[in-house]
């Protein structure tokens, strides 16, 4: 008898570890509230160095939050999700971006089973490197050149926004949802 209960106790146990959330605690990481079940953010990626240049990216994750058994349709390309290069008071910045070798591949729709998440990485490939290896953030549509006082002053903020799709409202993710600034820093 006390074999089993013990197994009971280990399997209960197993479960709550596996459902706790584990979070690093950093604000960085924090998720937009939610708009019509889906929650959204960004993380920063680091790609490899290309002639000295150090080339930063955004991740966009998003997450089904819909108490809905049906999947979630969301539209992420250039007409609805967009990344902006922002200051401290998420006021757009104007820089200068790097020439691009050609375009990009676009986005679409994503699906989102219930209660699941998606991390999207949203690094451009075509953008070249900017003279004396100046950092530049790249995304699928935009990239900017960074140089030093930038690091740590400037932020990343995505723009996700659709109309309802009639006749099936709940199949397609409608709305608009922002992200928590990201920081952009290195060390």
């Amino acid at each position: 008898m006390g074999v089993k209960l013990l197994k009971r106790v280990v399997i209960a146990f197993s479960f709550l570890l596996l459902a706790s959330p584990v979070s690093s605690g950093s604000k960085d990481e924090e998720w937009s509230p939610p708009v019509n079940g889906l929650q959204a953010r960004l993380t920063l990626g680091e790609g490899e160095k290309y002639h000295a240049t150090r080339r930063f990216f955004p991740y966009f994750e998003l997450k089904n939050v819909r108490n809905l058994a049906e999947q979630m349709e969301v539209n992420c390309d250039r007409r609805h999700l967009t990344v902006e290069l922002v200051n401290k008071d998420g006021e757009p910045l104007q820089r200068s971006m790097p020439p691009s070798s050609g375009g990009s591949t676009e986005l679409k729709t994503v699906v989102l089973p219930m209660h699941s998440s998606m991390n999207i990485r949203l690094e451009g490939q075509s953008w070249m490197a900017p003279p004396k290896g100046a950092p530049v953030v790249t995304t699928l549509n935009d990239a900017w050149e960074l140089n030093d006082a930038d690091n740590g002053n400037v932020f990343l903020r995505a723009t996700l926004s659709d109309a309802p799709n009639k006749p099936y409202p709940w199949r397609r993710w409608y709305g608009k949802i922002q992200t928590p600034l990201l920081k952009v820093a290195w060390k």
